[in-house]
């Protein structure tokens, strides 16, 4: 899935959708920058690479900013994307319209799926903001020796894996419900 952001200044990709493309992360240009969401959380990209983005026969490279999170989309194309396909986004049409060598090219938008993504994202991270948002704290008395405390690690991180297991499970299960909806066996664009 792909998300065209207007709002959104860099273009996305993330490391499960590079990882899906069988790209090594060690092509990855690593230049770190802070980057920061709509609601005001700020993380750190990974770095930076460029790929082709083919869109009904234009071809671009992209320079996508590397992220890892959990997301339903694979890209999100934010407007430097758009101003270099010199594409005109139409929220009422839902559409997005940029010139070909063939003449203009038109990318509709499946409203159904758009709202599926969106409610699946909305599930993502909200599963993610309450697992981040409790953290339990572990009463630690006197250790008798270093065994105990690899215990007390590996009990925290197989919380944290079980945690991130439940988010990945909602995003399978999404994408499947997406998918079973698609009516286009093209790539939706929203």
């Amino acid at each position: 899935m792909v998300l065209v952001d207007k709002g959104s200044t860099i273009d996305v990709i993330f490391c499960g959708t590079l990882q899906g493309m069988n790209i090594d992360l060690g092509k990855v240009v690593p230049t770190p920058k802070p980057l920061t969401s709509f609601s005001g959380t700020t993380s750190m990209t990974l770095g930076s690479i460029k790929l082709p983005f083919i869109a009904k026969g234009v071809t671009k490279i992209i320079d996508f900013a590397v992220v890892d999170h959990p997301a339903i989309y694979n890209v999100i194309m934010g407007t430097t994307w758009i101003n270099s396909m010199k594409a005109v986004p139409s929220t009422y049409h839902i559409c997005r319209k940029f010139p070909t060598p063939k003449g203009t090219a038109i990318i509709w938008v499946c409203q159904k799926q758009s709202r599926l993504c969106f409610l699946a994202e909305f599930k993502l991270q909200k599963i993610m903001t309450t697992s981040m948002a409790k953290p339990k704290r572990t009463k630690i008395t006197r250790l008798s020796n270093e065994s105990d405390l690899e215990k007390i690690i590996q009990n925290h991180l197989l919380k944290q894996r079980l945690q991130n297991r439940k988010a990945i499970r909602l995003l399978s299960q999404t994408l499947q419900s997406v998918r079973k909806n698609q009516t286009r066996k093209k790539l939706p664009i929203q």
